[in-house]
């Protein structure tokens, strides 16, 4: 099950212009211009890495498509005001100073009636057996990330809340499993998320998320970030997360 699977909002209403926010390495943003070929959509972020598309319905605000990209931290986004019928997020965590302000943002740049969707892993590790915690090398990764990240939590807000005093309503929140290492019976987990296959998908998430926090707040080379997921218990079939 890919992202844009569990995209619902406009499923029953076709939107004509969409915004993907912190589009990352673009598969969100592709799925939706496949799926929504009449649509307009922008795929905008601080960071280059996304894909060449063929059709004439996606445009890039990222750094390897001319400019300087997109910062969503930005205290004002030069987007016109109620400009999209739907606009997207996910994997903010870590990247979001000011709750609060971010999603007045996305309020004011949405059309009336237009809807807003987020997708937020909860980077708590869980485990489905009787594994302690406290002993577990994931527990250890877990205070890391809060440690280095201060100032931009990695730890998910409360969002229904933040989604009304912004000015939101009928606000739906679903919770699914997102496990490690998931096997063929299992539609969604790491791999699914971004079409790869499992064993390399883990590894490269936690890498990711890591390497910026250890190498900039830590003094950690990347190798010695290479090293310390690699000893990660990413293949336990037990352990999850919540997205």
């Amino acid at each position: 099950m890919r992202p844009s699977q569990l995209a619902r909002p406009m499923v029953a209403r076709n939107p004509t212009s969409i915004l993907d926010i912190g589009c990352g390495s673009g598969i969100w943003a592709v799925d939706i211009a496949t799926r929504f070929s009449d649509a307009g959509v922008m795929g905008a972020d601080i960071v280059g890495g996304q894909p060449s598309y063929d059709g004439a319905n996606l445009r890039w605000r990222t750094p390897d498509h001319g400019g300087s990209g997109f910062d969503l931290e930005d205290a004002q986004w030069d987007f016109p005001l109620n400009s999209f019928d739907l606009i997207h997020a996910g994997h903010l965590c870590g990247a979001v100073s000011d709750w609060a302000k971010f999603f007045s943002k996305v309020y004011r740049h949405l059309r009336p009636g237009g809807h807003f969707e987020q997708f937020e892993i909860d980077f708590t590790p869980r485990y489905d057996d009787h594994t302690d915690l406290a002993k577990s090398r994931l527990s250890d990764w877990w205070q890391l990330m809060q440690h280095t990240l201060p100032d931009k939590p990695v730890v998910c807000p409360n969002i229904g809340d933040l989604l009304h005093r912004s000015g939101f309503t009928e606000i739906e929140h679903t919770t699914y499993r997102l496990p490690f290492a998931a096997d063929q019976n299992q539609a969604l987990s790491y791999a699914s998320m971004v079409g790869a296959a499992a064993d390399r998908v883990s590894a490269s998430t936690f890498h990711g998320l890591t390497l910026g926090p250890a190498t900039r707040q830590l003094g950690w080379t990347r190798q010695r970030v290479e090293q310390y997921v690699l000893d990660l218990p990413l293949s336990d079939v037990h352990a999850f997360h919540v997205l």
